[in-house]
C-alpha cells in the first residue's frame, strides 16, 4: 500500500513501533520525522523536499511521519495533499492519536490506504501469556483472558498489573485493581486532556456520563473515536474502553453479563443488585464487608479481619467465626445473584476479597469526583472543577454509614472521609468566589469550617475561611 496510516489512542506504542521501523535496514530510502503544534508548511516542506531529493531517483523513498494529531490545521493541509498526489516509488507511513487527521475515505475509495488500529495493537492473549511467564509471573489462559477482556488488551495495563503482581504476587484480578487505584489520577489527567479535542456538544455528553452515568449515543460514541479517546469499534458498533470505566464507576457497565453490586456506605448502609436488596443474616457480615469496601485493594488477610472483629479471642476461634462468617455472606448473596455467580462479587481464600469491577460503590464514586475535581483545578477548568466538586458533595450526604451502629474500625476511615468532604467545602466556597457567587461561597465556607477543616494553607487557609464566612 502506497499509504498506512497507524492510529490509535495514547498507550499502543505507535511511536515506539515507528520509530524501530525507521532504524530497520532497507533497501529503500527512509525519513522518519515526528511533527508538533509549532511546525509551519514552509519548514515541512524544506524537509520533505531534502528527504526526497536522490541523485539515485529509481530508489523507492518511505517517509515516515509520527505526531499527526499534533500538527496544525494549514500543515495537516499540506501533508494530506501530499498523500492525495503520492507517487509510485512513494510510500507513506502515517501515525496518529486521531483517525480525522487524513482524508481515510477518498484513500481508501482510491485503493491507496491500510490502516492499523488499535484492535491490531492491543495485547493478545498469547503475548500477555508469554509476557508474564518471562517476568517470573505465570497466570492461567483464563486469568489472563479475563484481564485483556477487562482492560481491551491496552498495553499500559497489562504492563502495569504486570508491575503490581512482581511487587505483590496472588490473583491477576486484584492486581489489575490495584495498578488501576494506582494510576487513578495520571489517567484522569490523560482523559480530560483527550476530551479537550472533542467538540463542545460531544464533549459535554461524555463528562456528563462520566459524572452521573447518562447514556453516549452511537453519534457521540463515533465522535470520540475519530477524535483519538479511548473508544473501539467491534463490527460498527461503538464502545467506550472497559478500564475507562474502572476509573469513572458511575459510568461503568457490568461486563460478562455480570449484574453490578451496588453498595452504599454514605448514610445507612446498603447493598442490592437490580435494585434487589441484599439481606444478610447477621450484622457482623455488613460489618466485614463495610471493612473490605474501605479496605485498599477491597482485600484484607483471615488473619487482620479476626483480630479486628474478634479482638481477644483465641485465634482458631476467631478463624472459625471468620469461616462462618464467609458462609453466611456467600449465602446471603447467593440468594440474589445465585450461588454461582456469588464468586463474582466475593472471594474468599488466603484473602477476603470484593471483587472491585463487579461493584459500584459511592465511597469510590466519591472519591473519583473529589480526583477529576483536581484534574479540572490543574487543567483551569472552573465550570469543570465545580460540577464535580458538586458531585462529591451530593454523594457525601451526611457522611460515613450516618444512622447506622457505630464501630470502632470504621473510625479512621469516617475521619478521613470526612476531611476530605472538608476540603471539597472548601475549594467549592473558592470556586465560587472565582465564578462569582460570593453569597453562595459564604455558605461552603461555614459547612467546612464545622468540620475542623485545615487546609492546604494550614492554620492561615483556616482563618481566612473564618473571616470569609463572618463576614
Amino acid at each position: 500500500m502506497a499509504v498506512r496510516l497507524v492510529v490509535a489512542p495514547p498507550g499502543f506504542g505507535k511511536t515506539c513501533a515507528l520509530a524501530a521501523y525507521a532504524a530497520a535496514r532497507t533497501a529503500r530510502r527512509r525519513h522518519y520525522f515526528a511533527l508538533d503544534a509549532g511546525l509551519t508548511p514552509d519548514t515541512f516542506a524544506r524537509w520533505f523536499a531534502d528527504a526526497t531529493s536522490s541523485p539515485d531517483a529509481a530508489v523507492p523513498v518511505e517517509i515516515v511521519i509520527d505526531d499527526l494529531h499534533l500538527a496544525a490545521p494549514d500543515l495537516l493541509a499540506a501533508v494530506n495533499a501530499l498523500v492525495a498526489d503520492v507517487g509510485p516509488d512513494m510510500f507513506f507511513i502515517l501515525a496518529s492519536q486521531r483517525r480525522d487527521v487524513i482524508d481515510v475515505g477518498t484513500l481508501f475509495a482510491r485503493g491507496l490506504i491500510a490502516v492499523c488500529d488499535q484492535a491490531q495493537l492491543a495485547f493478545r492473549a498469547g503475548e500477555t501469556q508469554a509476557l508474564f511467564a518471562a517476568h517470573d509471573a505465570p497466570a492461567t489462559p483464563a486469568a489472563i483472558d479475563a484481564l485483556i477482556a477487562r482492560c481491551d488488551g491496552w498495553p499500559p495495563a497489562i504492563t502495569g498489573t504486570l508491575r503490581e503482581l512482581t511487587r505483590e504476587p496472588g490473583a491477576i484480578d486484584a492486581a489489575y485493581e490495584r495498578w488501576c487505584r494506582r494510576w487513578t489520577v495520571p489517567a484522569l489527567d490523560l482523559v480530560s486532556t483527550l476530551l479537550e479535542r472533542v467538540p463542545l456538544g460531544e464533549r459535554a455528553a461524555a463528562r456528563r456520563h462520566f459524572a452521573e452515568g447518562a447514556a453516549l449515543d452511537q453519534h457521540t460514541l463515533a465522535v470520540l473515536h475519530r477524535c483519538g479517546f479511548f473508544v473501539r469499534c467491534d463490527a460498527g458498533v461503538f464502545a467506550l474502553m472497559n478500564w475507562v470505566g474502572d476509573l469513572y464507576p458511575a459510568s461503568r457497565p457490568a461486563g460478562g453479563g455480570r449484574r453490578p453490586l451496588e453498595i452504599g456506605l454514605f448514610g445507612r448502609f446498603r447493598a442490592s443488585v437490580d435494585g434487589v436488596p441484599i439481606v444478610w443474616a447477621r450484622r457482623r457480615d455488613q460489618h466485614i464487608v463495610k471493612y473490605l469496601m474501605l479496605a485498599p485493594g477491597a482485600s484484607a488477610s483471615r488473619a487482620e479481619l479476626a483480630g479486628v472483629f474478634w479482638p481477644g479471642v483465641a485465634r482458631p476461634l476467631a478463624l472459625q467465626n471468620l469461616r462462618t462468617a464467609c458462609s453466611t455472606i456467600r449465602r446471603a448473596l447467593g440468594n440474589v445473584v445465585g450461588m454461582e455467580r456469588v464468586g463474582d462479587y466475593f472471594v474468599a481464600s488466603e484473602r477476603l476479597s470484593l471483587n472491585w469491577g463487579a461493584i459500584v460503590g459511592d465511597v469510590d464514586r466519591f472519591r473519583r469526583q473529589v480526583a477529576l475535581a483536581a484534574a479540572a483545578d490543574a487543567a483551569g477548568s472552573l465550570d469543570d472543577a465545580i460540577v464535580h466538586l458538586r458531585a462529591a458533595e451530593r454523594l457525601y450526604g451526611n457522611g460515613l454509614f450516618a444512622g447506622d451502629d457505630s464501630e470502632p474500625a470504621f473510625l479512621a476511615g469516617a475521619q478521613e472521609l470526612a476531611q476530605i468532604y472538608a476540603g471539597v467545602l472548601a475549594r467549592l466556597s473558592d470556586a465560587l468566589i472565582e465564578f462569582g457567587s460570593p453569597a453562595v461561597a459564604r455558605e461552603y465556607a461555614a459547612k467546612a469550617l464545622k468540620f475542623g477543616f485545615i487546609g492546604r494553607a494550614g492554620a492561615a487557609g483556616t482563618q481566612k475561611h473564618l473571616r470569609f464566612a463572618a463576614s
